[in-house]
């Protein structure tokens, strides 16, 4: 016995009779039986149509349906369990609108696929679930940032963050979004005074990425170099010599913060100046919470001038004489406190004529001085006071003895 199939792309038939189905259509199967000693020769044949079934959602297995988000485009894997289907297309939709690229997008979307017919199964339009596609948790790496360390100026320095380009659906970010710690972990405004500073991002919720709190690390604030503009004092300052002490106020000048000690200097010393002459002035000054430590820095001069002497800069004494004594001369000097004047010479005057005070009578006295440490020289002479000579006793009368007179 033989069989033969008409068309063997619809169902084919094997030597001991046995039927496979191939494809949709019509199929004739003939049986020849061949003359034998016994029997005639005889040929039968039987007519088959098949058709197309059709899908159901199970004849597919889906696979790849959740990941996470990165940038890239997104599929899910669709993998047939039977075969004689047409072509697979995936497509994918939310909100019951046909995305039109593959997603990107961190979202959920359906999965719909259109297949064509086939040998065995009619054409077919089927959903097959969701695709998910998570938010990413946003990372250092994701952020344009800079740590670098920055000097104190004083003002606030805040660090600036913003989102790589070509990363979408990341939460917005401002400054208000940044936050400043100190090293004991206390949240701070944007740092102005020197020191360590962690620097995280409050990370609100995008497109694609979740809300996050990032840490970008630390950055530091360094003290800042002393310089004359952080100082508030007068200088060059020109004064008279009085005999006090002279001082030159140095402070932090308006709107510096964290400056240390301030140590004032005449000519190196701490010791303030009273005597006529030029100063220069320094600052030291100790490590501040904001400035380094500086010393000797010369801010300019403090200069005392010399002043001319005066009638109340000397004193008079021993000026009160009587007529006969030995040597009359008035004690001319400085007066108490008055230190510096030069070399005094002293001239007597009466009725307007330079003299050698012998006579009785007052006499002025008048005096010029040389250069001293704090005074001029006094080249017009100065009336300082007068010198007294008073008339002597009379001296003792005597007589002669006379003899006979009684």
């Amino acid at each position: 016995v033989s069989y033969t199939s008409s068309d063997e792309k619809v169902a084919k038939i094997d030597k001991d009779g046995n039927i496979t189905l191939v494809g949709a259509g019509e199929v004739t199967f003939t049986v020849t039986y061949p003359e034998t000693p016994n029997y005639s020769a005889k040929t039968a044949s039987v007519s088959l149509k098949v058709t197309r079934d059709t899908l159901a959602e199970d004849n597919f297995e889906v696979t790849q349906n959740t990941t996470d988000y990165d940038g890239s485009q997104k599929e899910v894997k669709v993998t047939a369990k039977v075969d004689g289907i047409g072509k697979i297309t995936v497509k994918y939709y939310q909100n019951d609108v046909e995305v039109e690229n593959t997603p990107t997008n961190a979202g959920s979307y359906e999965v719909r696929i259109e297949v064509g017919q086939g040998v065995k199964y009619e054409a077919a339009t089927l959903s097959l679930g969701t695709l998910t596609i998570n938010k990413k948790d946003p990372s250092e790496a994701d952020l344009e940032y800079a740590l670098t360390s920055k000097q104190y100026t004083g003002v606030a320095q805040a660090v600036a963050v913003s989102v790589k380009e070509g990363i979408n659906g990341f939460g917005s970010i401002s400054a208000a979004n940044v936050k400043y710690y100190n090293q004991e972990g206390q949240e701070v405004g944007v740092p102005v005074a020197k020191g360590m500073y962690t620097v995280k991002v409050e990370i609100p919720e995008g497109d694609n990425y979740k809300a996050q709190v990032v840490n970008l690390g630390t950055y530091e604030i360094t003290s800042k170099p002393v310089e004359l503009s952080d100082l508030s004092y007068s200088l060059p300052k020109v004064v008279d010599y009085t005999g006090v002490a002279q001082t030159v106020e140095v402070l932090p000048a308006v709107g510096v913060q964290g400056l240390g000690q301030i140590t004032v200097k005449y000519n190196g010393s701490k010791t303030l100046p009273v005597d006529a002459g030029t100063y220069n002035i320094t600052v030291d000054i100790t490590v501040g919470t904001n400035y380094d430590s500086v010393a000797a820095l010369s801010l300019g001069t403090l200069t005392i001038n010399k002043i001319a002497p005066v009638a109340n800069n000397f004193k008079v004494t021993n000026n009160e004489y009587t007529y006969g004594d030995n040597e009359i001369k008035a004690t001319v000097e400085a007066a108490d406190g008055v230190v510096g004047l030069g070399e005094i010479t002293v001239k007597y005057y009466k009725d307007g004529e330079e003299v050698e005070p012998k006579n009785v009578g007052e006499y002025v006295i008048k005096v010029t001085t040389t250069e001293g440490d704090n005074y001029l020289a006094a080249s017009e002479e100065i009336q300082v006071g007068t010198l007294t000579i008073n008339r002597a006793a009379a001296p003792e009368i005597t007589y002669p003895q006379a003899s006979g007179i009684t």
